[in-house]
């Protein structure tokens, strides 16, 4: 009976088992958009666990979203949607003024192709 009441200390697991937790985290969070908190997560692993190339491979991946929608502002016939998921992704990230701006020249862009 007294082992039931004594009170239990888990191990939190190795680092690399930890680093793997906060990747799945991240992961989660990256597909409800929540870029800022993904990359934290990542960056947590990333210090547990600093020679897993999976972590490394999640951060490039998540990083280059926001370069390649830049990239496809310059390519892209129909920029208003592309200011508009910038938009999305500097508010998640925290940055209202590049998020606001963003959801401005979408508006802009999309008021002009009405008008056309």
């Amino acid at each position: 009976m007294q082992e039931l009441l004594t009170a239990h200390i888990y191990s939190e697991g190795t680092p690399k088992a930890r680093a793997s937790r906060h990747r799945a985290v991240a992961r989660l969070l990256r597909e409800k958009g929540l870029f800022e908190n993904a990359e934290r997560e990542l960056r947590t692993a990333e210090e547990l666990d600093p020679e897993n190339a999976n972590t490394k491979l999640d951060l490039a991946s998540l990083l280059l979203a926001v370069e390649l929608f830049l990239k496809l502002l310059v390519l892209n016939p129909d920029p208003a949607r592309t200011h508009f998921y910038l938009g999305r992704i500097y508010e998640q990230k925290g940055d209202k003024d590049k998020a606001l701006m963003h959801y401005r020249e979408a508006l802009t862009r999309y008021i002009e192709d009405e008008e056309d």
